[in-house]
């Protein structure tokens, strides 16, 4: 399912070109932060002796938009980690989310655009937790099957906020030509439902609270071009 989060935004996007008034089309990179509640999953991961996850994760990812004069209409994804370690084992703790993006331009102007912006799509986490010392050979592994752990999780997911960004065109004067995009993306995630965790498709219980609840500001740096403003 979560494939289907990822996919959605590029199929809605080949949708919506015909009907779009376009001033540019881009596509580029995003890069920020993401506060996630570890509260609960830190109390478990202290009991069991491991280092502490920050409530803070890197994110980066990827973006593409058909930008008209008053619709923003694209895609977005991007994946968050952190890994912690205990005296026996590895903890790697991260997540993937995609977006399809609908966006209604606030103000524009020849400095700045602001859009506000709604989001959905979905994603989920993923935990991994690897023996400090695995063993390398064949016959070793047979006799003392020390592997690795990976439990997983899916969630449909909301996104409210705001993009603020400026244009840099290549060539000044011009109706049209190639720029470079540079902004700021400022959201909060609402998920829908509860999060559901698994291990090789077997159902776990007794999971701390944890979802993609929160607050997330990214940097977006895109190319493309289109009709100057």
């Amino acid at each position: 399912m979560r494939r289907a989060f990822v996919v959605l935004p590029l199929v809605m996007n080949l949708l919506w070109i015909g009907s779009l008034r376009a001033q540019g089309g881009y596509g580029g990179l995003l890069f920020g932060s993401e506060w996630v509640k570890v509260d609960a999953l830190n109390a478990k991961m202290d009991a069991a002796g491991y280092q502490a996850f920050s409530d803070a994760f890197p994110a980066f990812g990827g973006w593409g938009a058909f930008i008209g004069k008053h619709v923003l209409i694209g895609g977005c994804g991007w994946g968050i980690w952190q890994t912690r370690q205990s005296p026996d084992a590895t903890a790697r703790l991260s997540a993937g989310l995609g977006f399809f993006d609908l966006g209604y331009v606030v103000r524009s102007g020849k400095m700045a655009r602001l859009t506000a912006l709604t989001g959905i799509g979905g994603g989920g986490f993923e935990m991994e937790i690897t023996p400090a010392q695995m063993e390398r050979d064949f016959e070793q592994i047979l006799q003392n099957p020390r592997v690795l752990t990976r439990i997983s999780s899916g969630q449909l997911v909301v996104k409210l906020g705001f993009q603020l960004d400026h244009t840099v065109w290549m060539e000044k004067g011009a109706s049209q030509g190639a720029a470079v995009l540079l902004g700021i993306r400022a959201e909060y995630l609402f998920p829908l439902g509860d999060m559901e965790w698994e291990t090789d498709g077997t159902q776990l219980y007794r999971m701390p609270e944890l979802d993609l609840k929160g607050p997330h500001v990214k940097l977006i740096v895109g190319f493309g071009g289109g009709a100057q403003r």
